[in-house]
């Protein structure tokens, strides 16, 4: 679902680039519409090395809690 959104590939290819070393997006609907989507995200972030700030949660996945809070909502996405 993610490869239909395109100003979503654009930040992702963005940040593949070099261009950022987070995503930083305002809430997780505008993220992504879809709960299996999240915890793809968060895998991908981990395993390239860059982070995932959601602002209106308060996640803030560079933080050791805001990683385990992140993963908390993922595993209830799945």
């Amino acid at each position: 679902m993610m490869d239909r959104r395109t100003a979503l590939a654009d930040a992702l290819a963005r940040r593949h680039r070099g261009s950022a070393d987070a995503l930083v997006v305002t809430k997780i609907d505008r993220l992504t519409r879809s709960v299996a989507d999240l915890p793809r995200l968060l895998d991908r972030a981990g395993s390239n090395g860059w982070q995932l700030v959601v602002l209106g949660l308060g996640i803030d996945a560079t933080t050791p809690a805001g990683e385990l809070v992140a993963k908390v909502i993922a595993s209830g996405a799945r």
